[in-house]
C-alpha cells in the first residue's frame, strides 16, 4: 500500500511539476505575445500620427501656395493700376500742356 501511495505521490508530484512548467511556459508566451501586440499598437499609433502630421503639413503648404498665388495676382493688379495711373498722368500732362499752349 505504501509503495502504491508513494508511486501516486510521485505521479501527482510529476503532474504538478509538469502543470507548473507548462503554466510558466504559457505565461512567458503570453508575455511575449502581449509585448509584440503593444509594439504593433505603438507602431500603428506612430504611423497614424505621422500620417496626421503629413496631412496637416500638406494643408499648410496648400494654404501657403494659395496665399502666394493670391499675392502674385495682387502684385499683377497693383502693377496694372500703376501703369494705368502713369498713362492717365501722362495724358493729363499732355492735356495740360495743350491747354497751356492754347491759352498762351
Amino acid at each position: 500500500v505504501k509503495a502504491i501511495e508513494q508511486e501516486w505521490k510521485e505521479r501527482v508530484g510529476g503532474l504538478e511539476r509538469d502543470f507548473f512548467e507548462k503554466e510558466l511556459e504559457l505565461n512567458e508566451k503570453l508575455k511575449a505575445a502581449t509585448e509584440l501586440l503593444e509594439e504593433k499598437e505603438l507602431k500603428e499609433q506612430h504611423e497614424k500620427l505621422a500620417k496626421e502630421k503629413l496631412a496637416k503639413e500638406k494643408h499648410v503648404l496648400e494654404g501657403l501656395l494659395s496665399a502666394a498665388e493670391e499675392e502674385d495676382e495682387l502684385e499683377s493688379k497693383v502693377e496694372a493700376i500703376k501703369q494705368a495711373t502713369k498713362l492717365e498722368l501722362a495724358e493729363a500732362r499732355a492735356s495740360l500742356e495743350e491747354e497751356k499752349t492754347r491759352l498762351e
